[in-house]
């Protein structure tokens, strides 16, 4: 999980900057950064941000209101 997180991070830096809470250093690379916020990651963190970018959302219509009570087809 954590190594597909990496990939799509690598791929998506703006995405990985805009997660990342902290300022970047100027000595400190985009790899190194990249590793210590999937370090410090904890469990529960990592499977959410990894369904948030991996598991397709469902949505539910909203409910339909009907203001006559005749049937349409």
């Amino acid at each position: 999980m954590l190594f597909r997180l990496a990939e799509w991070y690598i791929k998506h830096k703006d995405e990985f900057y805009k997660d990342y809470q902290h300022p970047l250093q100027k000595d400190i690379s985009f790899n190194r950064a990249l590793i210590d916020y999937l370090a410090g990651m904890t469990d529960d963190f990592a499977i959410r941000k990894f369904q948030e970018i991996f598991i397709p959302q469902f949505y539910s219509l909203p409910e339909r209101k009907t203001g006559n009570t005749e049937n349409h087809v």
